[in-house]
């Protein structure tokens, strides 16, 4: 590269949010390399797998979506960037990891959804932290995939936060957490929830049995990054 190639790339490409060298993008090529994508999970709620099939839990109790789909596991660097994402720091995170989402998408043998559903925030935290990650997150993938988003009138209860919560306590505490105002027709079929990490897989289980109540045939999940067992 000429000198003054480098010095536009330096004027104009952030460093690389995870070891800040210079690039064309927010990873650099290394980093983006070196992603721990989650080649082995269970294949209805995306969690890391030892062994190929279902996990326990899911053939235990199916939940409410029909699968999940998750391209990293939730470790660093992906948890780094997910925290920098919702602190409004590097908001710009977002068109990365729809075009990860996108990607992801178009590698899978199953049918596109007709929408696109982001998991909602309360208002009160919504107006303190002035996004919702799960719509930017959504708006690269409409644009890159030519899916709809609709938050189908979805409202989000006031609780808890889920963090710092045992899998137990993250299922009692979504419960009846989101509305679905009015009667919804179905007027689509099959939607895709998206968030940025699934931890425990209850806050988009209990969103997918809202949307389910409201007529939806079909639920999917897409998200970033899926953890591991707590």
């Amino acid at each position: 590269m000429s000198a003054i190639g480098t010095w536009l790339d330096r004027l104009f490409y952030p460093p690389c949010v995870v070891c800040g060298a210079r690039g064309r993008g927010a990873l650099c090529q290394g980093c983006s390399e070196d992603l721990p994508h989650n080649l082995r999970a269970c294949p209805r709620c995306a969690l890391p797998m030892p062994w190929p099939g279902h996990c326990p839990a899911c053939l235990r109790r199916p939940p409410f979506y029909f699968s999940c789909m998750a391209p990293f596991v939730y470790e660093f660097p992906i948890n780094s960037l997910v925290l920098q994402l919702k602190s409004g720091s590097r908001l710009y995170l977002a068109r990365n990891f729809g075009e990860w989402l996108a990607k992801a998408a178009r590698a899978r043998d199953a049918a596109l959804p007709q929408a696109l559903v982001p998991v909602p925030l309360h208002h009160r935290r919504l107006r303190h932290r002035g996004f919702n990650q799960s719509l930017e997150i959504c708006r690269w993938l409409r644009d890159d995939l030519s899916i709809p988003i609709d938050p189908c009138g979805l409202k989000r209860r006031p609780g808890r936060p889920q963090q710092g919560l045992t899998a137990g306590e993250r299922r009692a505490n979504v419960r009846n957490a989101f509305l679905l105002p009015g009667e919804r027709l179905p007027e689509y079929r099959h939607v895709a929830i998206v968030d940025d990490v699934v931890t425990t897989g209850s806050t988009v289980n209990e969103l997918a049995r809202t949307l389910r109540r409201g007529g939806i045939g079909r639920i999917d999940v897409w998200t970033l990054a899926r953890a591991a067992a707590m």
